[in-house]
């Protein structure tokens, strides 16, 4: 893979620009639920906006699934040893902190505590409303059989679900790819024309297959090119605006067939905070650890949002002690994460 590190900084082996974003997909993630949650004037008038996209949790979890297919790409011949111990680093990373909370979510959702539902949408409401069995949390626990949010302990889960699916399909297709060679890498492209044209639903593993491709072809694109271009404002606010466009257009009307464009735009998004040189600008702290704690952040927050409706005094005091929970918390598990190591 050469010319990786030529024009994108390094911190802690990690990009910055790519945890600038995962850490700004998963507050987009936080402030949707929380949108959607609550039953206040200026958030309802808000959620009718078309402007509303810029905190459409959908928009972000592909972004997410570009970013899975995106570092999903490399140039080893595949081998049944690397495929086992991708997939040990994968459950080593997601299980232990997702079944904690599950544990937690259990707790609180079997407590049956009473919330005033005037202060929640339909929405905010409909969740935790029936007792939680142990059959249940292994279902959620074992994150390999998909079912709706609302059935769910943690309903922000089904993201982890079709996670695991990846990581036990995603090196598969690369070694094929690897094994015919890139120049064939047009079909990752195609799988995605598949999804589009069958109007595979969003949150189908066929689609999200499709848009996983779509960010491992994102990164063979970013090996064989500098992009250069992309450090020149001018294109640079130029190719933004189309991923922006790309990622929302179904705002302003476009159907079932959006998913695709949707991938693209996630794609076009993610290369720009690869490639971009973010040493031109200060650093900015504090969303390089929300992005350390990203993935802990997003199986948190929807949790934080569920146990603290009996304590709902006013909207402002509800988004500040959930966020703050849900920062402390995936800042905990992460400690322990990184113990382990």
């Amino acid at each position: 893979m050469p010319n990786l590190n030529i024009v994108h900084p390094l911190v802690g082996g990690k990009n910055v620009g790519i945890q600038y974003l995962r850490a700004i997909c998963a507050v987009i993630v936080y402030l949707s639920h929380y949108v959607k949650a609550v039953d206040w004037n200026p958030v309802n008038d808000f959620r009718l906006m078309r402007w509303s996209f810029i905190v459409d949790g959908s928009i972000a979890v592909a972004i997410f699934f570009v970013l899975s297919g995106f570092f999903y790409c490399n140039t080893k011949s595949f081998s049944v040893e690397r495929y086992f111990n991708g997939i040990q680093r994968k459950v080593l990373h997601i299980y232990p902190a997702h079944i904690i909370i599950l544990l937690f979510g259990m707790l609180f959702a079997n407590c049956h505590l009473e919330w005033n539902v005037s202060c929640f949408t339909e929405w905010g409401n409909k969740f935790w409303n029936y007792p939680i069995m142990m059959s249940d949390f292994l279902k959620s626990a074992s994150c390999l059989f998909i079912k709706d949010a609302e059935n769910q302990i943690n309903p922000s889960a089904w993201y982890l679900e079709y996670e695991v699916w990846l990581f036990l399909i995603m090196p598969l297709i690369i070694g094929v790819i690897n094994k015919v060679g890139w120049k064939y890498s047009w079909g990752l492209l195609a799988l995605g024309l598949f999804a589009l044209f069958t109007n595979q639903p969003m949150y189908s593993l066929i689609y999200l297959v499709a848009v996983c491709c779509i960010g491992t072809l994102a990164r063979y694109i970013t090996q064989k090119n500098e992009l250069k271009f992309l450090q020149n404002k001018i294109v640079l606010v130029i190719w933004i605006c189309i991923a922006v466009f790309l990622l929302a257009h179904v705002y302003w009307g476009a159907g079932k067939i959006y998913m695709f464009f949707r991938g693209i735009g996630a794609a076009m998004i993610v290369i720009v905070f690869w490639k971009y040189n973010f040493d031109e600008i200060k650093k900015v702290k504090w969303l390089e650890f929300l992005g350390n704690i990203s993935f802990e952040f997003y199986i948190v927050q929807h949790i934080a949002l569920l146990a603290f409706r009996p304590l709902f005094v006013n909207p402002i005091i509800y988004f500040v002690s959930t966020l703050t929970f849900t920062v402390v918390v995936a800042w905990w598990l992460i400690s322990i994460y990184q113990q382990r190591l």
